[in-house]
């Protein structure tokens, strides 16, 4: 999702609004993935690029984070049935 909507933003293209489901065919292990995580991560990459355009100099644009971090943060959402 972050590299097509950079990708789009170096053109000077309109950023796309790209949801999860698009992937889910292309990479299976997003089908087994929570679909409230993956909801929120698409939120909170919308909510990286609004904040960055509201305030050019406070927020960078957002960037690829590295793989290799100590301490993982899984998303983990208690839903009752």
């Amino acid at each position: 999702m972050l590299d097509e909507k950079l990708n789009a933003y170096k053109k000077k293209e309109c950023i796309p609004r790209i949801t999860p489901a698009k992937y889910k065919e292309e990479f299976p292990f997003l089908g087994e993935v929570d679909s409230f995580a993956l909801c929120n991560v698409q939120l909170q990459l919308e909510k990286a690029f609004r904040d960055h355009f509201k305030n050019r100099k406070q927020f960078k644009l957002p960037k690829f984070k590295r793989k290799k971090t100590n301490n993982p943060t899984p998303q983990i959402i208690h839903t009752t049935p």
